[in-house]
């Protein structure tokens, strides 16, 4: 018996001595696994994919400012047109006023002179 519980525990010492040898293989290539993830990108060469996905950034990005540019001077083209408009509109305006004024004064006149005719005829 006491044969049986030696080859017991000689066996469990064994089945442990593997279990710790497995765990420091595993752990050994879990860090190797990690230090390959962590590799920098400048050592690695970009693939073809990664390639094409930089041009398409590259010209997305270049799109985006073309559209800015483009739309910050159509904005000020289209507020420099406003303000032409703005001020050819006030300038007609001016001038609109500027006649009405002439034609009353003109009107006023005439019929300042009908009404003097008017007079003159009712003493006659």
């Amino acid at each position: 018996m006491q044969t049986d519980l030696c080859l017991l525990i000689t066996m469990k010492g064994n089945i442990m001595k593997v279990s710790k040898n497995w765990m420091t293989v595993c752990a050994a290539g879990m860090m190797v696994v990690a230090l390959a993830a962590c590799q920098k990108k400048s050592d690695v060469a970009a693939g073809p994919a990664e390639q094409a996905g930089q041009k398409i950034d590259a010209a997305a990005a270049k799109a985006e400012a073309d559209i800015k540019a483009a739309a910050t001077k159509a904005d000020a083209a289209v507020s420099q047109a406003a303000a032409d408009t703005s001020a050819k509109m006030d300038q007609v305006a001016s001038d609109a006023d500027k006649k009405m004024s002439e034609a009353a004064d003109a009107v006023g006149k005439k019929v300042e002179k009908a009404g003097e005719k008017m007079q003159d005829a009712a003493h006659k």
